[in-house]
């Protein structure tokens, strides 16, 4: 493959849109199933094991993530709206320009300077827009 070929493809790769089959429970609302992101598939779900999955930019918005570890998983510029968060381990989890609110349960651990208050995860670099702390 030519060199700007090579480039172009490795480009398109890195800025595909997350794709995924995220169910609705019907009791709970939250979503859970599969997504793929950046040319990998995860599961989405209580307890998945996410550790150091790339999922930039996912829309993980109502996702039921119960007790999931996101250890070293690159969250940046994801979005977790309305997610629960009960029992996760976020800790060494880049989290740079997250956008969040409507956050349920505690998380196990958050990376060095995040907190979690009024359904908003808080730390360095947040996307904050439209966030109501009052």
């Amino acid at each position: 493959m030519k060199p700007l070929q090579a480039l172009l493809a490795a480009f398109a790769l890195s800025t595909l849109p997350a794709l995924g089959e995220l169910f609705a429970d019907p009791e709970t609302g939250l979503r859970t199933g599969t997504i793929t992101v950046n040319g990998q598939t995860y599961s989405i779900g209580p307890d998945a094991n996410l550790s150091g999955a790339n999922l930039f930019e996912a829309n993980l918005s109502g996702a039921d993530l119960r007790s999931a570890s996101l250890f070293d998983a690159d969250l940046s510029g994801a979005y977790l709206e309305d997610v629960d968060l009960s029992g996760i381990d976020l800790s060494g989890a880049n989290l740079r320009r997250v956008r969040s609110g409507g956050i349920t349960g505690t998380p196990l651990a958050l990376p060095d300077g995040w907190i979690l208050t009024g359904g908003y995860l808080i730390g360095p670099h947040a996307h904050l827009y439209g966030a109501d702390l009052e």
